[in-house]
C-alpha cells in the first residue's frame, strides 16, 4: 500500500473515534489546525528537528485530546489516553499509538515525566517526540480556549535576542486565551529552552 491509501485510513479511523465519542468536531478541527501551524513554523525556528510522521502524530492527538470528556471532564485527558491506546485505530504501529496517546494525555497539567510508566516505558526517541509534541497541543488548545475559533493564524519566529515570539492572528477578543497562555510560559521555556513572547495582530483586511 503506498501513500494517500494510508493516510486516508488512518485520518478515517481517527475521526470515526472522535465522532464515536461525540467530540466537538469544529473545537478539535480547529486545535489541531494550529497546532500544524505551530509545528511548522517551530520546525522553521529551529525549536525542533521532527518530521512528518510527528507531524501527523500532532494533527491526529489534536484531534482527538479531548475525546475523554464524554466519560468524565474532570479527569479527561486520562481517559483520552485510554481511548487512544485501546481503540484499535488502523493504520497506525505501536509506537505511533503511544506517542498521540501519550501527547494527548500531556496536553493539561503536568508536564511529561518519567515516573508515569507509560511515558517511560516508550523509547527515548519517542519520549522526546513527546516532549514536544505535548508542549504545542497544550498552545494549541490554548489558543481555541473559548472553543470560538477566533485565531486565524499562530506562526512561531525567532526574536534577535534568545526568545521566541508567537505571533497570534485574531479577529476577536482573546483575552482568555492569552491568560492561559501566559501560564505556559515557564513549560515553554523548560520544554523548548527558550523564552517565549506572545504579540498579537490582527489580522490584515481582504479585500477593499
Amino acid at each position: 500500500s503506498g501513500g494517500m491509501g494510508t493516510l486516508a485510513v488512518r485520518e478515517r479511523s481517527v475521526l470515526q473515534l472522535g465522532r464515536a465519542c461525540h467530540f466537538d468536531e469544529g473545537h478539535a478541527l480547529q486545535v489541531s489546525r494550529l497546532a500544524i501551524q505551530l509545528f511548522n513554523s517551530a520546525a522553521e525556528s529551529g525549536l525542533h528537528e521532527m518530521g512528518r510522521r510527528e507531524r501527523e502524530e500532532l494533527e491526529y492527538a489534536a484531534l482527538l485530546h479531548d475525546i475523554g470528556s464524554f466519560l468524565s471532564y474532570q479527569n479527561h485527558h486520562a481517559h483520552t489516553y485510554y481511548l487512544i491506546s485501546h481503540a484499535d485505530l488502523l493504520g497506525f504501529d505501536q509506537e505511533e499509538i503511544q506517542v498521540m496517546s501519550n501527547t494527548a494525555y500531556y496536553h493539561r497539567k503536568g508536564l511529561p515525566s518519567k515516573k508515569r510508566a507509560e511515558f517511560s516505558e516508550m523509547s527515548s526517541e519517542a519520549q522526546k517526540a513527546v516532549k514536544s509534541l505535548s508542549m504545542l497541543l497544550r498552545l494549541a488548545e490554548l489558543l481555541d480556549r473559548g472553543h470560538s475559533g477566533a485565531v486565524r493564524r499562530v506562526c512561531f519566529h525567532r526574536d534577535q535576542r534568545k526568545s521566541v515570539v508567537l505571533e497570534i492572528e485574531a479577529d476577536q477578543d482573546i483575552q482568555l486565551e492569552l491568560w492561559g497562555l501566559e501560564e505556559q510560559k515557564e513549560a515553554f521555556a523548560k520544554t523548548f529552552g527558550a523564552s517565549l513572547e506572545i504579540v498579537v495582530a490582527r489580522p490584515a483586511p481582504t479585500g477593499v
